[in-house]
């Protein structure tokens, strides 16, 4: 499942992804894909309890 995100950046952030992606053999989409989920991955272990539970709760609306 995918959803439509349709953002402006900087044109320095334009370029950083495109360099990181072509660098790592990825689409810029991948790229991006993984700069998003790998903090959100690590910061998930690292939160206990109620700290997890409003971290995730604040993205449900």
């Amino acid at each position: 499942m995918s959803s439509r995100l349709n953002i402006e950046v900087s044109l320095v952030a334009h370029f950083v992804l495109e360099r990181l992606a072509h660098h790592h053999g990825l689409t810029q989409r991948q790229m991006l894909e993984r700069l998003i989920t790998g903090p959100h991955e690590a910061l998930c272990k690292s939160l206990e309890g109620d700290d997890f539970r409003r971290y995730i709760d604040k993205g449900a609306a």
